[in-house]
């Protein structure tokens, strides 16, 4: 979306988000719900039910979480599981698509991920209407997540299209939160959605998935 000039990365979450606008939450930027620092407070019960069971309405949960404190000035990656949410009606406000196909139209297709869709929030139906569940809703493959981390690598290039920028992709896989303390990891270093860990760059999943990138370029993804 950054991409196509459809959003900025410091840019109001609240331009895209009615309820939000002249309210305390319209300091949350894009960059703070990429970073967990949005200030958005959700309960344990919350979050496991958001990243458990899919729960239902949960972006509706994830707009009306209490703000806690400033936005940009403390790193909670546990409520993040619920306040990642919210970047579903950000993303769905700048380009009048659904989240779902844009994701599939401009990042997904181009990348060659054929095998990568979202699970819905949407518990009665298994996961298969609501919205796409963006912490835990993401069903892929070995080869497609492997392609997702190389993506980052270059910079953002896959052949001969420029997917999203390479400024977003250095931004993303540079530190943006020197302080960070994440599950099973303890302190750690982060990005956008990225963590540093062993020389690698990449993430850990609930579930023991691994996408790690090393400096050679080699990129592996374990399930």
């Amino acid at each position: 979306a950054i991409q196509l000039g459809r959003l900025k990365l410091d840019q109001s979450a609240a331009d895209f988000i009615p309820q939000w606008r002249g309210t305390s939450k319209a300091g949350i930027t894009v960059r703070h719900l990429l970073t967990h620092t949005s200030g958005l407070k959700s309960s344990s019960l919350e979050a496991g039910l958001a990243f458990y069971t899919y729960a239902g309405t949960s972006t509706s949960l994830a707009l009306n979480l209490p703000l806690t404190s400033a936005p940009g000035t403390t790193f909670d990656y546990d409520s993040s599981t619920v306040a990642l949410q919210v970047l579903v009606k950000v993303v769905e406000g700048a380009t009048g698509e659904s989240f779902r196909s844009f994701a599939e139209k401009y990042v997904f297709r181009p990348a060659g991920m054929a095998n990568t869709g979202y699970k819905g929030d949407d518990p009665a139906t298994n996961g298969e209407q609501g919205d796409p569940a963006l912490g835990i809703g993401l069903n892929t493959t070995c080869r497609d997540l492997a392609r997702l981390g190389q993506l980052f690598h270059q910079k953002g290039r896959w052949e001969n299209q420029q997917i999203f920028s390479s400024q977003f992709a250095s931004d993303a896989t540079s530190v943006q939160i020197p302080n960070a303390i994440l599950p099973n990891i303890g302190a750690a270093t982060y990005g956008f959605l990225h963590s540093f860990m062993f020389n690698t760059i990449g993430h850990m999943g609930g579930c023991g998935h691994v996408l790690a990138t090393m400096p050679s370029g080699v990129t592996v993804a374990m399930m």
